[in-house]
């Protein structure tokens, strides 16, 4: 639809005029600068932006005059009003694309659309924000809340109400207004930093439960959600979910699954996890032991300051390990060679 009406409104351009249009907005292809669109033609850049100012001059009348485009420039605007008067490019078009039939190929028309419209203004992206579209008069400020989050949020991972009661206090300190909640979601498309976790938490990529650097971060990610022993192969099944439901504000990170050998190397390997059971895992901090149920057993009855009864120890194991009962049974059985069974039934070394 967009695209079509401003063909039209362009009809009256030279050869030239149109395709510095179409190269500099990406009409027809990528976005190409200023200077290599000035290869092209053999022209300085600055010669490539006095063309392209004076096609918007003439072109934005005409755009901002068609009454079909109206409903658009009305549509556009409330747009901007629901996230606080900014917006990213994709946003902005999911928003319209369903009403006004959108494809693909309408983007770019629309990145036009915001460069004519003067009341908007475009922030280029930095190390701290990605590409963006804001209302002129408040340009200064949202870009400072931008490059103050990346800071204020490094190494935080905060659950997502947490997350969100932060963002609109330094918000609203920064730029002296209530944030809407709509604009939650353009925060996080916006910031280079800011990330959201595939378990209802969000906050810095410094912190690797936001944003996992390796495999064993992933890992400990899931423990620390589940909080229990897991099974090597449950973990595995977890990252396929994750990756399965993985959607634009989770880090692409979350999106790679590791092998399956691999998990199960850094459950073994890492000296966060301990072996649990027959399979399962956990962390090594839940005090579990990492020893074989026989070493457990050993190790126990030399700690104790006196014999201690079957029952006892058997408790003490499952405190430590999980395996059922009659597994230590069996396996005290088999240690009858190296500890003592005592009259009244207790058992020492």
């Amino acid at each position: 639809m967009i695209s079509t009406i401003i063909k039209n409104l362009k009809s009256d351009l030279s050869k030239r005029e149109e395709e510095v249009l179409d190269l500099r907005f990406g009409l027809k292809g990528q976005r190409k600068s200023l200077s290599e669109i000035g290869r092209k033609y053999g022209i300085t850049r600055e010669r490539v932006r006095q063309i392209q100012n004076k096609i918007l001059k003439n072109l934005g009348t005409k755009i901002k005059e068609s009454l079909e485009l109206k409903p658009i420039f009305k549509a556009i605007d409330k747009a901007f009003k629901e996230t606080n008067d900014f917006k990213i490019l994709d946003s902005l078009f999911d928003d319209l694309k369903i009403k006004y039939s959108l494809d693909e190929k309408e983007k770019p028309y629309l990145y036009l659309l915001l460069s004519i419209i003067p009341e908007i203004e475009k922030i280029k992206a930095d190390d701290f924000h990605h590409q963006f579209f804001v209302k002129n008069i408040k340009s200064k400020k949202i870009k400072t809340f931008f490059h103050h989050i990346s800071f204020h949020f490094e190494n935080k991972k905060l659950k997502w109400q947490d997350f969100v009661a932060e963002v609109k206090k330094e918000f609203e300190k920064v730029t002296n207004e209530k944030l809407n909640e709509k604009t939650i979601e353009e925060i996080l498309l916006i910031s280079h930093h800011l990330w959201v976790n595939p378990f209802n938490e969000a906050g810095h990529l410094s912190s690797p439960f936001i944003v996992p650097k390796n495999t064993g971060h992933k890992i400990l990610s899931i423990f620390y959600y589940h909080n229990r022993p897991l099974h090597y192969k449950e973990i595995y099944e977890e990252l396929l979910k994750i990756a399965q439901k993985h959607h634009r504000l989770i880090h692409p990170n979350w999106k790679e699954v590791p092998t399956l050998p691999t998990i199960h190397n850094e459950l073994i390997f890492r000296p966060e996890f301990v072996i649990a059971g027959r399979g399962l895992y956990a962390l090594k901090e839940w005090n579990y032991s990492g020893l074989f149920v026989k070493d457990l057993i050993l190790e126990i009855l030399e700690n104790s300051k006196k014999p201690i009864s079957q029952d006892e120890l058997i408790k003490l194991v499952l405190g430590k390990k999980l395996v059922k009962p009659n597994t230590v049974k069996v396996i005290l059985h088999q240690l009858k060679d190296k500890i003592k069974i005592l009259p009244n039934g207790l058992i020492s070394l």
